[in-house]
């Protein structure tokens, strides 16, 4: 049985659906996953760091949803920090993480070169983090290759002193990204709001905010995304930082009621009717919430 279509199973999902399949204290996972990615994942690349938001709701064939988290952090030494979040088959992913937790450790970091022999690096380099990717992807697609069709993946690396670096993953092809959106929840509504927000020019607080915001709409408005919401902000000093999701649910209620205010201004402005002294009245109270929204706002 060759090395790579086997999992060193010490967890399985209870969860899932699976066939499993014991030989010599091994276990090999064969699980079909049919149907469309049922996601909404993004990655907003900033000039001070990356976040990476998705929703949690997993949606099997005949309609099963169940929920569990689509972001990971594979944090290095206090020097650098790779992140991940996907859309596709969520047994595929969690083989890819496994596989890139083992690649990607404090000591050191493994490389093969074009002879197969292992290379220690202390410090990742933007190059090493996409060598590595793209091995694990070639990998686990010369066994997975009908469950890989499906995967989409956003990378964030962060290396102190080096440059930031957002990839996009298709299979196991690997292209560097600015912001991108994966799974059902790549919709033009997405898109619309990325475009009014004014992305790229924003922080990753601000796109933080932008990017929950985007998730929550679509979690509201298209089917199969779902559950709370996680994200991941890496800075230009190699760290991750996990958003909790008390914070985020925070955040949530926030931008609804900066949007009830927008929507009233909006209603404000196509009130071609009222006099001057009516519109002024109005926009002041609307002025004075936002005011308070914004006072309020931790």
């Amino acid at each position: 049985m060759s090395k790579m279509a086997t999992i060193r199973c010490n967890y399985v999902p209870a969860h899932a659906n699976r066939m499993l399949f014991r030989t010599n204290k091994i276990i090999v996972l064969r699980r079909a996953y049919k149907g469309k990615p049922m996601t909404v994942a993004l990655g907003f690349r900033c000039e001070d760091g990356i976040v990476l938001c998705a929703d949690t709701q997993i949606t099997k064939e005949g309609a099963l949803k169940y929920y569990q988290k689509k972001t990971f952090l594979v944090e290095g030494s206090d020097r650098w920090s790779v992140g991940f979040t996907y859309s596709g088959n969520p047994d595929v992913m969690d083989l890819v993480i496994e596989k890139m937790r083992e690649r990607f450790l404090p000591d050191g970091i493994e490389v093969y070169d074009e002879k197969g022999e292992r290379n220690i690096y202390l410090e990742p380099t933007i190059g090493v983090v996409r060598e590595i990717v793209e091995e694990v992807l070639i990998q686990v697609s010369k066994k997975h290759k009908k469950e890989m069709d499906s995967l989409e993946m956003l990378c964030a690396v962060s290396i102190a002193g080096k440059a930031l670096e957002m990839f996009r993953t298709k299979r196991t092809l690997v292209a560097e990204a600015q912001w991108e959106c994966l799974g059902i929840g790549d919709s033009p509504l997405i898109r619309y709001l990325a475009e009014v927000f004014n992305w790229p020019h924003m922080s990753t607080k601000q796109a933080l905010l932008l990017a929950v915001y985007m998730v929550q709409q679509a979690k509201k408005y298209v089917d199969g995304c779902g559950g709370d919401t996680d994200a991941i902000i890496f800075d230009r000093k190699g760290s991750g930082e996990k958003i909790t999701r008390e914070r985020i649910k925070y955040f949530e209620q926030y931008l609804e009621s900066t949007m009830v205010e927008a929507s009233s201004l909006f209603a404000a402005g196509i009130k071609t009717e009222l006099s001057a002294t009516e519109t002024e009245l109005l926009l002041t109270a609307i002025c004075r919430r936002f005011k308070n929204l914004k006072t309020g706002f931790a």
